[in-house]
This record gives C-alpha cells, structure tokens and sequence, in this order.
C-alpha cells in the first residue's frame, strides 16, 4: 500500500513532468489541466488555481485507496536542496499535521539557524525540521486527518473573482489557528519557486478579516507579518527593513515561539478535531462549521456546503 498521494493541477506542458512520481514504489500521482486536455490528467477547463485542487482532491477522495499524506503541488517546482524522497521521509519519522519545505526566497529568512540564509548558503540550520507559523501554497503535504476534517482543504475559493492570494492567505491563517503546534518546516528540502504568472491579485486584507470575524466566535491569531530568524544575518535585515515598530514586538515573539515549539514538538497519535473544540473556535452557523460536520458525512454535501458559501 502506498502512502502519499501526490496531487498536481497546471498547465498541460508542465504538469506532464510529474508522471514519474507515481512510478515509484511510495507514492501514487493525480494530474489535472487548466489550459487543454493533456495525456492521464483530468481536465478542468479554465479553472482557477484553487478550483482545480479542489477538483483534484475530489477525484483523490473517490479513489478506493486512502493515503496517509495528500501533497499538493504547484507546476513548476524545482529543488535547490534535497528531493522527493528525503521529503517522504521526513514525513514518515516526524509524523505532522502539516509539511512545507522551505521556498527560496520567500520563506529563507525564517529557518532557524545561523549565517547568511538568503540562498540557504554559509548557513546552519539548528535543526533539520522546524515548527513554522506560515508557509507558500506551492508544495504542502496534509495528513489524511486534516484532510477528513475539511478545515484546511478544500480550498475556500469563494473569493478567487476578489483575488487568488486571498485562497492561500485563508488557508494559512486555518493552519495556524487549528493545527500551528504541529506544521514543520522541513529545512533540509528547499524548493526553487520564483516564476511570476498573471492572475487576478487585488487587495484582499479587508474581505478577509471581515470573512474570518463572520466565522470565528474568538479573535483570530494572524501570525503575519512573517515570522524571522533572529540569529540569521537575512533575517535580522529582513526584521528591521519590513516592519513597523509596532510589529517588532509581535515578530519577536514569534519567533521565540518557533524555538520553544520545535524543540518540544512530539508526533500525535491523531489529528481529528473533536466537535467540541472546534465549536470553541467557531460560529455554530459558519460556513467552516458546516463544512467540517460535511466531512462527517458523505462527500457531496461538502460540495453543496461550498455551493451555497459561494451564492450567499
């Protein structure tokens, strides 16, 4: 039985490049298109970054075969450092809720470490894994557990006409606010990711925290700006050129707090949420309520909870 199941949705030309990854004796592949029809993918016509990974998980879940972890890819990764296979591995000894690689340049100056991190070079990370607050949407691997509870995924794209960052930036605060302890970082795997493609990118910072108010009953930790490595010398530039007085404060404790999480993090046996603890969370009516008691039922009423979220 095979473990991961990697799930791929972008251009015909690109997403042909991935076949390989469910030739190996670890892990199965799904492939789908925005653009045209292309050779064993799924063709879901123009769609939307988060339409087509929601449609691709969709296919993943009528598949007779569950999978310990559910790897969603961007089209055109490249890795600066360490590879698929030291990935899954991480994943098999570390256990998480949630696994990110880091992504060169976005996400350098937060691994924990000392020297010059920019590139990943004269630099030595503390550990080969860390906690992180918050990741890029490019490559995440989701424990089948976080994947049942449909918080995280599938994708709330109900504003994708207002802006794609929106999607991503949604998501990661749900990460942080119901699975923070136990997202890693894998700081071994760095991932080359800085091709820029057009798609609708407005400002969206208002919509969202009108959105999480209309679904939280308590104050939502934003964990934005980015956490920083303060013993780096990236990251230590990067803390003073970005942000305000007013957030130094707020970044720093962040950052205490990565250190304080990575060296006492410990697998968990699950990562079910109980409907207790969600419901201290959220709105008995919010649609992230609705979808998580759908993920309890049969997959179609998710389908239609989304449906309806997207029509209020």
């Amino acid at each position: 039985m095979k473990k991961f199941l990697y799930l791929v949705h972008g251009a015909d030309y690109l997403v042909k490049n991935y076949t390989f990854l469910g030739e190996r004796r670890a892990a199965d592949v799904l492939l789908s298109t925005y653009n045209k029809p292309g050779k064993g993918a799924y063709f879901f016509p123009d769609s939307t970054w988060a339409e087509g990974r929601n449609q691709l998980l969709e296919k993943a879940l009528e598949l007779n075969e569950e999978y310990e972890y559910y790897i969603f890819l961007d089209d055109d990764i490249s890795f600066h450092k360490g590879s698929y296979e030291r990935f899954e591995d991480s994943l098999n000894e570390l256990n998480p809720a949630v696994a990110v690689p880091v992504f060169i340049p976005k996400t350098t100056h937060s691994v924990l470490g000392f020297g010059i991190s920019f590139h990943h070079k004269f630099f030595f990370p503390l550990k080969r894994y860390q906690v992180c607050h918050l990741a890029d949407g490019q490559f995440m691997a989701f424990h089948k557990d976080v994947i049942k509870d449909r918080i995280l995924m599938p994708l709330q794209n109900q504003f994708d006409e207002i802006s794609w960052w929106f999607t991503s930036s949604a998501q990661q605060l749900l990460m942080h606010n119901f699975y923070g302890d136990h997202t890693l970082q894998m700081n071994d795997v760095i991932i080359n990711n800085e091709s820029h493609r057009e798609y609708t990118k407005n400002d969206y910072k208002e919509q969202r925290a009108e959105w999480f108010q209309s679904q939280f009953s308590v104050p939502v930790e934003n964990p934005r700006p980015w956490a920083v490595n303060l013993m780096s010398l990236q990251g230590i530039k990067y803390f003073f050129l970005n942000y305000r007085i007013r957030d130094l404060c707020k970044v720093a404790r962040q950052f205490f707090n990565s250190v304080a999480g990575t060296f006492r993090y410990k697998k968990a046996e699950s990562y079910r949420l109980m409907k207790e603890e969600v419901l201290q969370k959220l709105k008995p009516d919010s649609v992230l309520f609705k979808q998580y008691m759908a993920g309890r039922q049969p997959y179609e009423t998710f389908q239609q909870v989304q449906k309806n979220s997207r029509t209020s």
